[in-house]
């Protein structure tokens, strides 16, 4: 039984992958970020620990929802082409009525 989140034998990932994992990415930067922050002693470091690592964590935990609500389908990811129903001709013989009409006797 092959896992749900492999990648299959050609190397391709699903598409949904994608932004779960650039979502995983932003937020571990993020926290990683966050972290060397703390060991800092100067008032920038809390500066730098809300605007930049905190902006990090918001922006991968929005790419996380945007990928949830977005069923699936990210920017990069192509769209399946879904072929347009042809709308019939104007001289396309209409089949209405034709069952049974050699069989009427006039």
């Amino acid at each position: 039984m092959s896992n749900v989140l492999e990648v299959d034998k050609l190397g391709y990932e699903p598409h949904h992958h994608r932004p779960l994992r650039q979502a995983g990415w932003l937020i571990s930067l993020g926290l990683l970020f966050q972290t060397a922050t703390l060991f800092w002693s100067h008032p920038m470091a809390f500066l730098a620990f809300i605007g930049f690592g905190g902006s990090l964590v918001a922006l991968g935990i929005l790419r996380y929802l945007w990928s949830l609500f977005s069923g699936g389908q990210s920017a990069d990811a192509p769209s399946p082409a879904v072929p347009s129903p042809a709308a019939p001709s104007p001289a396309a013989p209409s089949l209405r009525g034709t069952i049974g009409a050699e069989d009427k006797d006039d």
